[in-house]
């Protein structure tokens, strides 16, 4: 008799755990954090507009913009970068997309200064992006302007993070319009997977 109240009692404890949400809250840690990184990093060719460049996120994580000029100085082979973000836990909420470089590092620059106008996208995006394709998806209005320089770290601007819409932040990197000269400014994106720290380049900050 002892020895099945015994088992009685192992099979109830057992029983408990399984049904514990004990899990569920560590998935919600899981997935909920104040720093977002980019998913897709693809550079958008005016002069090439058909042609799909490489996710460079998946490779070197490379960013670079630039632009070319006429005789005349007005801009010509122009390459925008399309920055695309997951996207986020439902409740978020206090979503920025921030650039931040530490004052180690320096973005590499040529030419004329890097003011640089950000244009959100409409979403879902297209599997190549292109800049036919993209060009079309662009909202109207400037959503926020940043010339890279070492040591910074800006809010280019912030937005309600729709979170648990499965559709993440998308937005275009490009010479603000009023730029003429030629110029071009790239730089790596990186943090450091374990702990989230040395953030460098483009990401969003959120809360939930």
């Amino acid at each position: 008799m002892l020895s099945k109240t015994i088992l009685s009692l192992l099979i109830g404890a057992t029983s408990f755990v399984q049904a514990s949400p004990v899990p569920e809250v560590l998935n919600e840690k899981r997935t909920c954090g104040t720093q977002l990184f980019p998913n897709q990093i693809v550079q958008l060719s005016k002069a090439n507009p058909n042609t799909a460049y490489p996710n460079t996120w998946l490779t070197d994580k490379s960013v670079n913009i630039s632009q070319d000029a006429d005789a005349n100085g007005n801009p010509s082979n122009q390459f925008w970068e399309l920055i695309s973000f997951p996207p986020l836990p439902a409740g978020s909420y206090g979503c920025s997309l921030t650039l931040t470089f530490p004052s180690d590092y320096a973005p590499s620059i040529t030419g004329v200064s890097p003011a640089l106008d950000v244009y959100t996208v409409s979403t879902p995006l297209p599997s190549g992006p292109t800049f036919n394709n993209i060009s079309p998806k662009i909202n109207s209005g400037i959503f926020g302007s940043v010339t890279p320089t070492s040591g910074q770290s800006v809010v280019i601007n912030s937005q309600a993070c729709n979170g648990g819409s499965g559709q993440g932040l998308t937005v275009v990197f490009r010479y603000a319009d009023w730029v003429r000269g030629q110029g071009s400014v790239s730089w790596t994106e990186y943090v450091n997977a374990l702990d989230g720290a040395g953030a460098r380049g483009v990401y969003l900050n959120y809360n939930c």
